[in-house]
């Protein structure tokens, strides 16, 4: 699964959970996403990755520093 999917896979399951907002902002993440940035290579490289490990990895790299788990 690429960062795209998987943050389109989010948005249906925050959708389903009752969260409008986050579900139209990955909606517009997994559109927008630029693929030329350090930061989306990073992601890029990381092969395997979730819907919740999508939304760790945006949460965790406005800190600074990455989490993968």
């Amino acid at each position: 699964m690429n960062l795209s999917e998987a943050f389109r896979q989010q948005a249906t399951s925050c959708a389903a959970l009752g969260s409008p907002f986050m579900e139209q902002l990955l909606n517009m993440l997994a559109e927008h996403w630029p693929d030329s940035t350090p930061l989306a290579q990073k992601f890029a490289a990381f092969e395997g990755i979730s819907g919740r490990q999508a939304i760790r990895c945006l949460c965790v790299s406005r800190a600074g520093f990455m989490l993968w788990s």
